[in-house]
């Protein structure tokens, strides 16, 4: 088996996953990510050889403008406050707590890796909040600034590690540093994602045929992000805020083929791509502890930690956080309590 035949098998994975997890009450990528693991312990599927450079470049644009389509500037707008604690500062606060207990925990590790674990563990999966979400019946206001922390906390999170990782090369971290990173990185985007936004809804008026349109906003978030990277700003941001743009300024009332296409195309990507990230995360698992060379147990100790105080960070954060959020929520309405 070729590289090729085993991304067809997780495209094919990735579809069959879907009807198989609803009737088993769990959430299609873990399915993806069981799956992964058993193609990796076969003795004739191919070790994955992807570019780590071009990882993120090619499974996040997709992913961040699908997960847009689910929600809209308004609902945004009317939980800015919850998001931003959420999204931002309990990112900070995450991998701050996280990388001084690996520090601490780890021998030889350095401080600087030690956060860049942190950065990559602290923001949840917005997929698996959705999909636990969905099965107990949260209120959709709850499963909104969910779906918002989801999609903002890996602006934080992308910016911090790379933050930490220049610091381990260099040998130098700080945090006004990383701050400033995080806010000129934010600006840059901002400007790129309105730009681009704007630019591609004149596109999408003068294109017209729903097909035409659909294929646009194909390219939208490649460009988006590709170009946000080249002048040192988030890319996840970019396309945000693109993604964000357009919903609110391009959709017309009035033309429901390009609503219908633009939907049901965004949902195909959605579910493909998911299951072929998280499928490869399974395959690369078992790679992960042949490195290990016999220090599995030790490592998942080390993992069983690092779980805990991300959950137990989570739960401490939430009742001053939603204090905080309420304080600053000027206008009380009974149908806009903070959750």
């Amino acid at each position: 088996m070729d590289q090729l035949a085993l991304l067809f098998l997780l495209l094919l994975g990735a579809v069959l996953t879907v009807p198989l997890g609803e009737r088993l009450g769990l959430p299609a990528p873990v399915l993806m990510t069981l799956v992964g693991i058993v193609l990796a312990l076969l003795p004739f599927v191919p070790n994955v050889e992807i570019p780590p450079q071009y990882i993120l470049p090619l499974v996040l644009p997709p992913l961040l403008y699908a997960s847009v389509q689910r929600t809209s500037w308004r609902q945004f707008a009317a939980n800015k406050r919850p998001i931003f604690l959420l999204a931002v500062a309990l990112v900070f606060v995450t991998t701050a707590v996280v990388g001084a207990v690996a520090d601490a925990l780890v021998p030889g590790l350095p401080l600087a890796a030690a956060l860049a674990l942190g950065a990559l563990v602290a923001p949840p999966d917005p997929v698996a909040a959705t999909a636990v979400a969905g099965s107990l019946g949260l209120p959709r206001r709850l499963v909104s600034i969910l779906e918002g922390e989801g999609l903002f906390n890996d602006v934080t999170a992308i910016v911090l590690y790379h933050v930490a990782i220049t610091a381990v090369v260099t040998g130098h971290f700080s945090w006004p540093e990383a701050v400033g990173e995080l806010v000129l990185s934010g600006v840059v985007a901002v400007a790129v994602g309105l730009g681009l936004g704007w630019l591609s809804n004149k596109l999408i008026g003068v294109l017209g045929d729903a097909t035409l349109q659909t294929g646009l906003t194909l390219l939208v978030p490649f460009v988006g992000y590709v170009l946000a990277e080249e002048l040192h700003g988030s890319g996840v941001l970019a396309v945000l805020v693109t993604a964000l743009f357009l919903a609110e300024h391009a959709v017309d009332a009035d033309d429901v083929m390009g609503r219908l296409a633009g939907q049901t195309f965004w949902q195909v990507v959605d579910t493909l791509v998911t299951g072929v990230a998280f499928g490869l995360i399974g395959l690369e698992l078992i790679h992960v502890f042949g490195v290990a060379e016999g220090r599995g147990p030790e490592m998942l100790g080390w993992g069983a930690a690092v779980v805990a105080v991300v959950v137990g960070v989570r739960l401490l954060w939430l009742l001053p956080a939603t204090w905080l959020a309420k304080r600053l929520h000027t206008r009380r309405d009974v149908d806009e309590e903070i959750p």
